[in-house]
């Protein structure tokens, strides 16, 4: 039974199919299972998110409205994996969330006038800026976020009718009329303007929080020291204690701010999880508008005047000879203008090459350098042929 399924490594290798079928029973096997994706080792978690982000872009490229449908199960699925994430990873694969932000811009120019159906577009991408909490704002990432992100904040800030909202904000309006969803955007606003650092890369962070764990550590150290060695005089022993208090409170107090606003985004994240992680199954499809029929290129179509491109097939060469088919390739050159020539000094260039070939004819040249030479005389030759009235006459 479907029921019993559970996660396997063959889910992952059917994402690799080429056939639209297989690639839709892949995505619903792994919707079955969807509980085991939230319980995934780093390892696999990155391996599924880079496989169904592999997925997207081929989806996107489809572009019909099959593939729109299961760009929305892909999309379902990769929120699933950041339920535990913690921002792992944002961080160590971004370009999952960067096709994934095009996957949604192509889902929101064909599904703009289903509510329900953006209102989870909106709340997909409310998830994908918490699980960015740990970058600057100076990765490429938030540069992809921020112009979709103001819209959404732009659109709760003044009253729906309001002409003072900008086109950027279409999508969006009348999306939250529940004032539970207008809160949690607020909140998740009020939280990333104050949670994303502007310069502070992820590396960074780990070490800070490694200094003030070793900090309290010192702290604590000290304080045992001052305990314990009474033979100190009395302000040695308050200065020793003092500042080891002085650390202790110090690196509690930022590692609790650094807890409490861990605890934040993630509860947070499963507000906005709770509405955008399952697939849209409303009943409203818009379909795809039909794409422009381009107009065909001029490498389809056929030269109108010059010498004839068609390719030969193998039989007109078979009997010819190389020096013969050569000739032939010449005769169909166009005619030379004889103003060109006066400027080119064609009869230096002949005497040139002529003493060229004859040089080469005892050098230790490749067959490819005395055939280019051959090729310029008989160009040049050519060239006399065509214009009668040329100083090599």
């Amino acid at each position: 039974m479907a029921t019993d399924l559970e996660y396997s490594r063959a889910m992952l290798e059917a994402l690799a199919t080429t056939s639209s079928d297989d690639l839709r029973q892949a995505l619903q096997d792994l919707a079955l299972v969807r509980g085991d994706l939230k319980q995934l080792a780093f390892g696999d978690s990155m391996d599924l998110a880079c496989r169904l982000a592999m997925v997207l872009g081929t989806l996107c490229v489809d572009n019909t409205d099959a593939s729109v449908r299961l760009i929305d199960v892909a999309r379902s699925l990769l929120m699933s994996l950041l339920e535990h994430s913690n921002g792992v990873l944002a961080r160590s694969v971004p370009e999952v969330f960067e096709r994934l932000l095009d996957a949604l811009a192509v889902t929101t120019t064909s599904q703009q006038s289903v509510s329900a159906h953006m209102h989870m577009i909106l709340f997909t991408t409310l998830s994908v800026a918490l699980e960015c909490v740990g970058l600057p704002k100076t990765d490429p990432l938030w540069h992809r976020l921020d112009p979709v992100l103001d819209p959404i904040f732009a659109s709760i800030a003044t009253k729906p009718n309001s002409s003072n909202l900008s086109p950027s904000t279409a999508p969006w309006r009348g999306l939250l009329d529940d004032s539970h969803d207008v809160t949690a955007v607020r909140d998740i606003q009020t939280f990333l303007s104050s949670a994303v650092s502007a310069t502070q890369t992820p590396l960074q962070t780990q070490l800070y929080s490694l200094g003030h764990w070793a900090a309290l550590f010192t702290g604590v150290c000290l304080c045992l020291t001052s305990i314990f060695l009474g033979t100190l005089g009395t302000a040695a022993l308050n200065v020793v204690l003092g500042v080891g208090t002085s650390m202790i409170v110090y690196c509690v107090h930022t590692l609790h701010s650094s807890w409490n606003q861990s605890r934040r985004r993630q509860s947070l994240l499963r507000v906005a999880l709770r509405r955008c992680e399952l697939p849209y199954t409303g009943p409203e499809w818009c379909h795809l508008p039909p794409k422009p029929k381009s107009a065909p290129s001029s490498a389809n179509q056929p030269p109108t005047s010059g010498p004839s491109r068609r390719l030969a097939t193998i039989d007109e060469y078979a009997d010819d000879d190389p020096v013969e088919r050569k000739l032939k390739d010449l005769s169909s050159l166009p005619p030379v203008d004889a103003s060109l020539l006066a400027s080119l000094n064609p009869s230096e260039m002949l005497d040139a090459l002529q003493r060229l070939q004859a040089l080469l004819a005892t050098a230790d040249v490749s067959p490819e350098t005395r055939a280019k030479v051959e090729r310029g005389l008989q160009v040049l030759e050519h060239i006399q042929r065509q214009t009668p009235e040329s100083p090599l006459d």
